[in-house]
């Protein structure tokens, strides 16, 4: 089976989308890395750094508790028609 050619058009570009917000974010967090250099940046970078570690952990359980949360109220709801995903 042969492909419409604007679905592959499409899709490449959707792909290089992705790739090139991948590759700018990437060149952005290596730049704000080389700040680490100078002595006024140097303690903030370092901040931002552990904040960003920190929030692991805080994610994880927002996570849990979002989906929780859900649970529960799909099991108190039950089936309901408008709910249905």
């Amino acid at each position: 089976m042969i492909e419409n050619e604007d679905d592959i058009i499409a899709e490449n570009t959707i792909s290089n989308r992705n790739l090139l917000a991948c590759l700018t974010f990437c060149s952005w967090a290596r730049g704000v890395s080389y700040l680490r250099l100078f002595k006024q940046t140097r303690s903030l970078i370092r901040l931002v750094i552990e904040v960003v570690k920190d929030m692991k952990a805080f994610a994880i359980v927002l996570f849990m508790s979002v989906i929780g949360f859900t649970l529960t109220f799909f099991s108190l709801v039950g089936n309901v028609s408008y709910l249905t995903l």
